[in-house]
């Protein structure tokens, strides 16, 4: 795995409520976890962004303003990545098709106190149940992907306008 995005134990998503998180990784229910180490290769570059600049329309000119910027954020902070992350895409576009992801069946819990409140982790616990309720991705099908994003949302920026 990679480091956070919030400290180096922590993701953001899962920051703003360790103790929810952990209950649904503990509850039985059946999920996937799409983690900073898969999402992070799913980027968007400047070669992107002008595709939507050449739709010649409001919405692609606000799209890849929006992403630029994003992009000149991780330029700051994540200089070797050549790009800006798709995190949230990446989890709504498994939540539609999970073929998009790779697995590992595990079962999985939050730190919910210490220092390390919010770090996901294999629930030890749990480790050696034969029932493993979670699904953690471990890798990403980034051109399938990638080319499904881009033709959605450029679709939308040329047909709004």
């Amino acid at each position: 795995t990679v480091c956070g995005n919030v400290n180096c134990c922590v993701e953001a998503n899962i920051s703003q409520d360790p103790d929810a998180a952990d209950y649904l990784f503990r509850s039985g229910a059946p999920a996937t976890m799409v983690g900073l180490d898969v999402t992070l290769q799913t980027l968007l570059t400047y070669k992107e962004t002008q595709q939507w600049r050449d739709l010649n329309t409001k919405a692609g000119d606000f799209l890849a303003d929006m992403t630029d910027f994003y992009i000149k954020a991780y330029e700051t902070t994540s200089p070797h990545l050549g790009g800006c992350g798709l995190h949230d895409p990446l989890a709504v576009g498994v939540a539609v098709d999970p073929t998009l992801v790779t697995t590992l069946p595990i079962n999985l819990q939050v730190d919910v106190e210490g220092p390390t409140r919010g770090r996901t982790i294999g629930d030890n616990t749990r480790l050696n149940d034969p029932v493993k309720t979670m699904q953690a991705a471990v890798g990403v099908d980034v051109p399938r992907f990638l080319n499904e994003f881009m033709t959605r949302i450029t679709g939308l920026a040329r047909n709004a306008g």
